[in-house]
């Protein structure tokens, strides 16, 4: 299969991702490697939210709960983005506990009967 034409290339070592944007100033924050990758997927399953805290852009914090659906697999998720200064105000308990109610609330919606 060909490469669409403005893909990028494929990285030259096979645990490196290519990440768009690579000259962006914090990229450096963003995770590359594979076992990083699936040690954070780890972490997050454990802990089940996802939290981005300046990855991305500067200042921004985002946290991100599964929603389960009918049968119990997570197609989709809710999450809440703001200013990282703010957010730090609340404690990340309570932000998981809200995300929580508002994600079983949207599968019971959805069918997730668990």
């Amino acid at each position: 299969m060909q490469p669409l034409p403005d893909s990028p290339p494929e990285p030259d070592r096979p645990d490196l991702r290519a990440i768009q944007g690579n000259d962006r100033p914090l990229a450096r924050y963003v995770r590359i490697l594979e076992e990083e990758i699936l040690r954070e997927i780890d972490r997050i399953r454990g802990d089940v939210i996802a939290v981005c805290d300046n990855e991305l852009d500067a200042g921004v914090l985002s946290y991100g709960h599964p929603v389960r659906v009918a049968g119990g697999s997570v197609l989709y998720s809710v999450g809440i983005t703001g200013l990282a200064d703010r957010f730090r105000a609340t404690s990340r308990e309570s932000i998981r506990e809200k995300l929580s109610e508002a994600a079983a609330e949207l599968g019971k919606s959805l069918g997730f009967r668990g």
